[in-house]
């Protein structure tokens, strides 16, 4: 296993562990650094996986499978940066609604 998987594991904890603090005390700042902890911790965790999978297919015989490996790896970046713009998108959301809760305007809504 690499040490990313590790890595982005604790990141993820602590992440949630700060968010819901955060978001428990009224502290949006805290709450927010939590969530891009969460999000930093996703990544190193596809990081580590896809080290994981490289080294597992880095053998002469394994070339398509390294490709496959290789493609997943940037499936799984694609979503998590995906991820952390509608997470980014949400809070946007969320700040305008607790700093305007009487404007009816149509925001975009994340989905």
């Amino acid at each position: 296993m690499a040490k990313e998987n590790v890595e982005g594991a604790i990141d993820k904890i602590v992440g949630k562990v700060k968010q819901k603090t955060g978001e428990a005390i009224g502290d949006q700042k805290l709450a927010n650094a939590g969530a891009a902890q969460q999000v930093k911790g996703s990544a190193k965790e596809a990081a580590g996986s896809v080290k994981d999978a490289t080294k597992r297919v880095a053998k002469p015989k394994a070339t398509k499978a390294k490709i496959e490996a290789e493609e997943t790896g940037a499936h799984l970046r694609d979503n998590i940066v995906a991820g952390a713009e509608r997470a980014s998108e949400a809070v946007k959301h969320v700040v305008h609604r607790i700093e305007h809760p009487h404007d009816e305007r149509d925001i975009r809504q994340v989905q």
